[in-house]
């Protein structure tokens, strides 16, 4: 195996193109170390000596990733795609990751959902973990949890907060008010029924509705 070329990218990283198609991320330190140069012969020891020691920076990485916030194993292997570790590296680390319950993308779903079924309605929710990289199977067994009951409570609170009455309003205004909901990511049946909740209660009933559930 040779080095092809060696691209420096910053003061602390550079680029090693390799014969065999890998590009490893290496610190300059580590490239003198091992004596890489463009058109060094690497032999099998040490090639699985470098690929350790990027390994060891890769999980480094995953490390600063994930103490600042959640990642999804789809989002974490974007990150590492974008620093060019090599799909052999990046595939045992994450599963690693997984194995160690550091990365889950099932409790990360069911997380979320817990953190916004007060305030996001379910369609919204789906977009919003479809965004963080969630699975659909994943996404939809977290979202099986929250019933159209809590999205009929969100939508009485927005009529509540609003001062809307769908009573007395006209039924072009009360069209533009669904479709304000609509547009936020409420079901149609959901806020058919809250509206039509909302036009048999006035503002003390609905406080104590939303209250109740």
């Amino acid at each position: 195996m040779r080095v092809v070329s060696i691209k420096r990218q910053s003061r602390q990283l550079s680029y090693v193109q390799m014969d065999n198609g890998d590009v490893l991320p290496m610190s300059g330190k580590d490239i003198l170390l091992y004596g890489l140069g463009e058109g060094t012969e690497v032999d099998e020891d040490t090639w699985q000596s470098i690929l350790g020691d990027v390994r060891a920076e890769c999980l480094r990485r995953c490390g600063a990733l994930l103490s600042g916030r959640d990642y999804s194993e789809k989002r974490l292997r974007e990150k590492l795609l974008e620093r060019r570790y090599p799909e052999e590296v990046i595939g045992g680390v994450i599963g690693d990751l997984k194995e160690a319950g550091y990365l889950d993308d099932r409790r990360m779903a069911e997380s979320f959902v817990r953190l916004h079924t007060k305030d996001r309605s379910i369609r919204r929710m789906r977009a919003d973990l479809a965004h963080l990289g969630i699975g659909e199977a994943d996404a939809a067994r977290a979202l099986a949890e929250v019933d159209q009951d809590e999205e009929i409570r969100q939508i009485l609170e927005i009529i509540r907060k609003k001062g809307f009455d769908p009573a007395c309003a006209a039924v072009e205004e009360k069209d533009r008010f669904k479709a304000s909901l609509y547009r936020k990511g409420y079901e149609a049946e959901a806020i058919r029924k809250a509206v039509r909740m909302a036009e048999q209660l006035d503002s003390g009933q609905l406080n104590d509705y939303n209250n109740s559930v």
